[in-house]
């Protein structure tokens, strides 16, 4: 009895061992058939990137010939010397006259003596907010890069009468850039 004792315990922890290999060759396969998938899959995207290579390329080169010419055109925006910076003082005045505004230009000092990419301008007027959005409107049309920093707006309608005509309810800080 003893012999079939052991024969019987020998024959269960062999098929336990049988068992546990059959479940380690499926899990096994299923790893490496995954794998296999991965890399065919990485395959077919080297074989399409060689494709995409040359066309990126001819993409960069059309990006890198537009972008010289955006920076070309941006700099053409800046002005150069004093008498641009007239030609620009002269134009903003022209567009508050050409909209009926009695506009205020004054130049801004710098508070540091470094040399400096804008030129601050603060204009002052009386006008409505029809009449400031219109301004801004034909500020931005101008062929110049500004940048508006501030924009101090009081309704008219809260001015005391006769404080209209003297008082200017709209200030403007604006910034021009420049070449430097």
């Amino acid at each position: 009895m003893k012999l079939s004792d052991s024969i019987a315990r020998v024959t269960a922890f062999s098929t336990l061992l049988i068992g546990m290999c059959a479940f380690t060759i499926v899990i096994l396969g299923l790893s490496i058939q995954s794998i296999h998938k991965e890399i065919k899959a990485l395959e077919d995207f080297l074989i399409e990137a060689k494709d995409i290579q040359p066309n990126f390329e001819q993409s960069l080169l059309l990006y890198t010939e537009d972008t010289k010419g955006v920076i070309a055109f941006l700099l053409s925006l800046r002005p150069q010397d004093e008498s641009q910076y007239i030609h620009f003082i002269d134009q903003v005045e022209t567009t508050g006259q050409r909209l009926n505004l009695n506009l205020k230009l004054t130049s801004l000092e710098k508070s540091t003596n470094t040399a400096s990419e804008t030129l601050d301008y603060q204009i002052e007027f009386y006008g409505s907010q029809q009449n400031l959005s219109d301004f801004l409107t034909a500020l931005e049309q101008l062929p110049y890069m500004i940048r508006v920093t501030e924009i101090d707006y009081t309704d008219p309608n809260l001015l005391l009468s006769g404080e209209e005509a003297a008082r200017k309810n709209i200030r403007l800080i604006i910034q021009l850039y420049v070449k430097a």
